[in-house]
């Protein structure tokens, strides 16, 4: 034998490749490429798009003005998109505390109850309405914890310092 030392072997295979499980498996969010690359298909894809887009549109084109529906369905897809929602039409009152959202909730409930918007429509306000009522209740709770960390400042004589900063 000899004196030299011997390399040392990992001994599993996670040690053997970083970003790698313990099983030789890409660890999870590892795609197993240099960040930024692309699978080549994608960019064959890519290429191929390119070049060819007018022509599969213009193709597309032609079968939907020739009676296909389901090209007329693709082509009206792309050029005149299903709105996700429209604007809810609807007189709320400002919004400075929670009982505004109280009556703007009361003012929803109506409008629903007598067919001005849909129920669909109203849940939308609604959840609108629950996270001012939220981020309203948020504030003063602040408010008051600084209120009263300042009392107790007062009574104690030391200084307290509030994550966050003041106000």
């Amino acid at each position: 034998m000899s004196d030299q030392a011997t390399p040392s072997i990992p001994e599993t295979t996670a040690e053997k490749r970083p970003g790698r499980t313990a099983r030789g498996q890409f660890a999870a969010g590892n795609a197993g490429r240099p960040r930024g690359s692309r699978h080549v298909v994608l960019k064959m894809l890519d290429t191929i798009g390119e070049e060819n887009a007018q022509a599969v549109w213009q193709k597309a084109l032609d079968l939907a003005k020739g009676g296909d529906t389901t090209a007329l369905r693709l082509v009206l897809e792309r050029v005149m998109p299903a709105r996700r929602m429209n604007p809810v039409k609807i007189d709320l009152p400002k919004i400075e505390s929670t009982g505004d959202v109280v009556d703007a909730m009361l003012v929803v409930t109506t409008a629903v109850a007598s067919g001005q918007i849909t129920p669909d429509e109203g849940q939308a306000v609604t959840e609108i309405l629950e996270g001012a009522r939220r981020a309203i209740e948020t504030h003063q709770l602040r408010q008051k914890l600084l209120t009263l960390n300042m009392t107790i400042d007062q009574l104690v004589g030391a200084p307290r310092v509030i994550e966050g900063g003041e106000g």
